[in-house]
């Protein structure tokens, strides 16, 4: 059926990424509900999110906005006293070093996650591999799209559909169910998720402007920069000869 979604509904499309990026289209909503049921995309989803999520809810206690504009909302009184005279230069600065501050930890938050995700790529589930081989060889072959953008429409897939889902709600997935998940953990999971997300995309449509945040990680990262869902594209696709030759074979 979902092969079928991508010849019919996918392919025909004048705009598949976006039909994909807003996740509710039949084939966006078929591959969701189908992970969710594969027991090895749980095995896979818990080996590489349980042990990043558990350190995260334990190393940090506040909120990792990078938003200069909110750093201070959620601040105690007491708390935001500490930053000045609201408006002020001496303001301005504690609220950037503040912001600075936070991106530095979500820095280095994200290249946990991509680090045990090249952990275990061995154990992508093979089904999901196939379906995204089976779109990317079909998409490809669309006139009208690039091959780039055929790409990041396997990331968009992975990250709408399979990913982001599983970081923000982890408890939801099984992939925690020793630690409870608060307000200030709930908010930097998203925030974790939502720079994976900014990279990933980036990284493949190099026009689009980037946020200080992703610019941040891409200056300290470059070397290291293959993305989340990029690098499961690269361990499923690979390079176009792997490409093909996975195609022939799955």
């Amino acid at each position: 059926v979902l092969r079928y979604l991508i010849e019919f509904e996918l392919k025909e499309s004048d705009n598949p990424r976006r039909l994909l990026r807003r996740g509710t289209c039949a084939f966006s909503i078929l591959f969701k509900l189908f992970s969710e049921g594969l027991y090895s995309a749980k095995l896979f989803l818990t080996a590489t999110l349980h042990e990043p999520i558990m350190q995260l809810l334990v190393e940090d206690e506040d909120h990792l906005e990078t938003d200069p504009a909110k750093v201070t909302e959620r601040l105690t009184p007491a708390q935001q006293e500490r930053f000045g005279e609201k408006g002020s230069e001496d303001y301005k600065q504690r609220v950037q070093a503040a912001v600075e501050t936070n991106e530095a930890k979500l820095v280095a938050l994200v290249n946990k996650f991509i680090g045990y995700l090249k952990q275990n790529t061995y154990c992508f589930p093979h089904s999901l591999r196939w379906i995204v081989s089976q779109m990317y060889k079909t998409l490809s072959c669309v006139e009208r799209l690039e091959v780039g953008e055929v790409r990041t429409m396997c990331t968009d897939l992975l990250l709408t559909c399979f990913i982001c889902p599983a970081i923000v709600n982890p408890e939801q997935y099984g992939i925690i169910s020793d630690a409870p998940i608060n307000e200030v953990a709930r908010f930097n999971l998203m925030q974790v998720n939502e720079l994976k997300d900014s990279v990933s995309i980036y990284l493949h449509v190099q026009h689009v402007e980037r946020s200080d945040a992703v610019r941040l990680f891409l200056y300290r990262w470059g070397n290291f920069c293959s993305s989340l869902p990029w690098l499961m594209v690269i361990q499923i696709q690979g390079g176009k000869a792997v490409c093909l030759s996975l195609i022939r074979w799955v």
